[in-house]
């Protein structure tokens, strides 16, 4: 006896390198978006009635700063710039999503640790390179000797997860001390900063106050200003007593925190870290003794022993099934400031509930022109059920400047999007899970309307973007035929504004809800995207999971973009294939 089943697999993006010729319609921009644009490309390309479009993946806060310079067409976004455009840019939603803070913890039993929850303050803790990471660092690094050696053995961790690991022997305590993250541009950055500045307890104390158990934040991040896109490596302590036990550093003296932090370029990077639980902290001097001596990762950690943290995408999370951590919202005013559990503090998992629930808190800014994500109404008892990662992934595309048909591509694709591309699936067009799709269902209704009239504007090309409501501006009446010498000013110039610059797949259901009680919240898993580097003339056969790395920071650009030229940062990049178009 046997059971047949028929398998099927869905048009991998890379199929639109094949099935088309000619110059691709460019789209910048945010990785956390990938998983939906990998799928959305096949459906494009293989239309006859569609374009194909290539998604480069690039950090947000740069493509926006090309976006309002003129060097790229569109964007894809996860926040809204620093500063409005200057020029009419529609920023079309197409999403909500969020950050996750990834996982993977074991038990004193040695077993998998499924729910994690997670405060503004222990995330302010491990980004600051507050914890010490290792015995041989708390015993000579006077700053931060009184310290818990890394999160696990933090009172307020413990509180929070009774059900974590105890003090076994074993487990790699520098992973458990920092939150592996990203050292480019992110919008997910800014979103987990503006998160952990929002909440009193965390921003008292990076601002110098202890908290409840006497963990004092690291000097160097005292009152360390917030929200950024970029986290600063800002600990500077060295030791010639750490090196002597280690040729690398005694060759070569470093500070050791960063060594331990080891943020990367590729947001690809930290989720693949992550999915096979490598620590990336450079400790170790591989070819001791040798010219070719280097620190190099930790590496993997054992199961039954394993303790680190990841700054992820929550789509990356969910493809890749990592489990992701709880958020505190909301702290009642019951709730005790030094505690032994979680009464009186809520945690939201991110699910598709706990984001309606942040969606229902969204207020349009007029200025910016968009929906910012609402951080002080989200730590109240109104945004208790809201998961606090929430981000709103837009599309952002000029409605003034475009060529006719760069115009009728752009506003193609957004209308393909804002349509076939909501219906949730795993298939080839459809919204992966990790995404809430903008449907009546999930109260987003207003921002399909915006999105929806924003296909007109883009096409029109009038310099109009729609209004808050989704409405498109009243046409104003045609004048009289009298003849008059009166013209129509033109706008006053605004300067250009800068923009500080300084990763086996199942799909699953986001699942999750609100924990006012200690009670264990149901978490879930995610997903991995990369990000390449990008050219102003991508090859259309660079491979989405092989495509290159950048090997430098992107570093601050700002208003120097128009002098120092714009081809010269787009040149840096190399562009990920997701479709090709046909002219």
């Amino acid at each position: 006896y046997h059971l047949s089943f028929p398998i099927s697999f869905a048009q991998s993006s890379s199929v639109c390198d094949l099935s088309s010729t000619g110059s691709p319609v460019y789209v910048y921009g945010s990785q956390a978006l990938v998983q939906a644009t990998q799928q959305w490309a096949p459906a494009l390309c293989l239309d006859p009635k569609y374009f194909h479009f290539q998604h480069v993946q690039f950090s947000e806060p740069g493509s926006k700063n090309l976006l309002a310079t003129g060097g790229i067409k569109a964007a894809f976004a996860a926040g809204p710039p620093d500063f409005p455009f200057e020029t009419p840019i529609v920023q079309a939603p197409v999403a909500m999503s969020g950050f996750a803070v990834a996982f993977r913890l074991d038990d004193a039993s040695g077993h998998e640790v499924s729910n994690v929850r997670l405060t503004p303050r222990l995330l302010a803790k491990l980004m600051t390179m507050s914890y010490p990471g290792l015995t041989s660092i708390q015993g000579i690094y006077t700053a931060l000797s009184g310290n818990p050696l890394d999160i696990i053995q933090d009172p307020e961790f413990r509180a929070l997860n009774p059900n974590t690991m105890d003090f076994i022997n074993g487990y790699d305590t520098s992973g458990a001390s920092t939150l592996f993250s990203i050292s480019s541009d992110s919008d997910l950055m800014t979103a987990v900063t503006s998160y952990i500045n929002a909440d009193p307890e965390a921003r008292a104390w990076l601002d110098g106050r202890p908290d409840p158990w006497g963990m004092v934040v690291n000097p160097n991040y005292k009152k360390v200003a917030l929200p950024v896109n970029s986290w600063p490596i800002l600990d500077t302590f060295k030791s010639e007593t750490f090196g002597a036990n280690n040729p690398c550093l005694a060759a070569n003296p470093v500070p050791l925190l960063p060594l331990i932090a080891a943020p990367v370029s590729n947001p690809a990077t930290v989720t693949l870290n992550m999915q096979y639980q490598i620590a990336n902290s450079q400790l170790i001097c591989q070819n001791a003794g040798a010219l070719n001596q280097k620190l190099s990762a930790v590496g993997r950690q054992v199961n039954g022993r394993r303790a680190m943290f990841g700054l992820v995408s929550l789509a990356d999370a969910v493809r890749y099934k990592i489990p992701a951590a709880s958020l505190q919202t909301f702290v009642d005013s019951s709730a005790a400031s030094r505690f032994t559990d979680a009464s009186g503090r809520y945690f939201a998992p991110p699910s598709d509930d706990s984001l309606r629930a942040a969606a229902a808190l969204l207020k349009p800014d007029n200025e910016l022109h968009t929906w910012p994500i609402p951080y002080a109404s989200l730590r109240t008892s109104v945004g208790a059920a809201a998961y606090p990662g929430s981000v709103l992934m837009t599309l952002d595309v000029p409605t003034s400047g475009l060529s006719k048909t760069d115009a009728a591509d752009y506003a193609a694709l957004l209308d393909y999007i804002v349509t076939k591309g909501q219906v949730r699936g795993a298939n080839n067009g459809q919204l992966p899970e990790g995404y809430l799709p903008l449907t009546d269902a999930n109260g987003l209704s207003v921002l399909a309307k915006f999105s929806k009239s924003s296909v007109e504007a883009i096409r029109n090309q009038s310099g109009e973007l729609p209004n808050m409501d989704g409405s498109l501006p009243t046409v104003a009446p045609t004048p009289s035929p009298t003849p008059s010498t009166t013209s129509t000013p033109s706008p006053t110039p605004i300067p250009t504004p800068t923009y500080s610059q300084s990763q086996v797949p199942t799909q699953v259901p986001v699942t999750g809800s609100v924990e006012p009680t200690p009670t264990p919240s149901q978490t879930q898993s995610a997903a991995a995207s990369s990000e390449p580097t990008a050219t102003p003339t991508p090859s259309p056969s660079i491979s989405l999971v092989s495509a290159a790395t950048p090997t430098t920071p992107i570093g601050s650009v700002g208003g120097l973009l128009p002098l120092l030229g714009v081809a010269a940062l787009v040149a840096s990049v190399s562009a990920v294939a997701i479709g090709v178009r046909s002219r």
